[in-house]
């Protein structure tokens, strides 16, 4: 059961919120009452639920890089969150072997989905109170 409470007025950074699940959480998010802050690459194509659902309108926005760190560690201080929900994903992992960019090169699926986390738990105890949701059974 969701816990409507929790979230109202709570200051969340998601990351991925362009993706598909990424956008699905932004919208239960402000469903809830959350004040969502995305961090995410600009939504692939038009018939995208981000683009569809126009879910601009609901949250503050940065779209960037997960790989650029200097970019999140602005975006972080910026949003000032209670909670860091983190998304972002390269969505085919064919496609992460082979497109390269001058931040990831080759192995970008592993930079997305990992590096990110020690930088963002870093940043988190260097000087915001945010935390870091672990599933209950951890």
């Amino acid at each position: 059961m969701i816990d409507h409470g929790f979230w109202h007025g709570r200051r969340v950074f998601l990351t991925g919120h362009t993706g598909f699940k990424g956008a699905w959480t932004a919208l239960l998010l402000h469903h809830l009452g959350a004040d969502v802050y995305g961090y995410a690459l600009p939504p692939t194509h038009e018939s995208s639920l981000f683009v569809a659902a126009d879910i601009v309108k609901d949250v503050r926005q940065r779209l960037a890089d997960i790989r650029d760190l200097a970019a999140l560690s602005e975006a972080l201080s910026e949003a000032e969150p209670d909670t860091i929900i983190h998304m972002a994903a390269q969505p085919l992992v064919r496609l992460s072997h082979l497109v390269q960019t001058e931040l990831a090169g080759p192995g970008g699926q592993t930079e997305t989905m990992l590096n990110p986390l020690w930088p963002d738990l870093e940043l988190v105890m260097a000087g915001t109170s945010a935390e870091v949701p672990i599933p209950p059974d951890h």
